[in-house]
């Protein structure tokens, strides 16, 4: 029963940055098989995790820092995609926005801009992801413009495809998080942006 339960929380780690256990023997196996399949979890203990709070905790204090940070990851960073037509460039940020958006989609034309995170081939999203990132925004951005209050993770699967979830700002600065599908196939969470 043991190992099967070990099983289980190292699958679903998988799914994550980080699996973090202080069990030796998880953390051996763990870490092989994810070396094994390509999985980029890495696999940490208790106090390997905190000594990475530092780093870990780099996140968007305010609206300003945001765009700071965003402004600067434009100018410096890797231009990925680059549509001429339709005037759209992605770029992969220098790091990672809230510690979750790697990409940074920019549309030229509308004035819109779109962060979103690279999935490295896997498929869908978890509830507490969302949860996660709705909570960061709220501490950055203030409350939403839709009075809702903390909604459970099971509460959040009435949310359909394309649906804005969580608005922040007014309309000369709207921030919108939505599930989406990408051109992939693949849900992912969007966090867009029009100044």
């Amino acid at each position: 029963m043991d190992l099967y339960h070990d099983a289980a929380h190292a699958f679903f780690a998988s799914f994550t940055d980080y699996f973090i256990t202080d069990d030796k023997g998880v953390q051996v196996k763990s870490f092989i098989t994810y070396k094994l399949h390509g999985i980029k979890t890495q696999v940490l203990s208790s106090k390997d995790f905190i000594g990475r709070a530092c780093l870990l905790l780099k996140n968007e204090d305010d609206l300003n820092s945001f765009k700071l940070g965003l402004k600067h990851s434009l100018k410096t960073g890797l231009v990925v995609d680059n549509y001429i037509f339709s005037k759209r460039q992605i770029v992969q940020s220098l790091y990672p926005f809230f510690n979750y958006f790697d990409r940074i989609q920019v549309e030229l034309d509308e004035m819109t801009i779109q962060l979103f995170r690279s999935r490295d081939s896997r498929n869908g999203i978890m509830y507490a992801e969302l949860q996660l990132l709705i909570d960061k925004c709220t501490k950055a951005f203030g409350p939403s413009i839709e009075i809702i209050n903390r909604e459970r993770l099971t509460e959040l699967s009435k949310y359909e495809k394309g649906q804005i979830i969580r608005s922040w700002g007014d309309k000369s600065n709207l921030i919108q998080i939505s599930w989406e599908v990408n051109s992939f196939d693949e849900e992912i969470i969007v966090l867009g942006l029009k100044f």
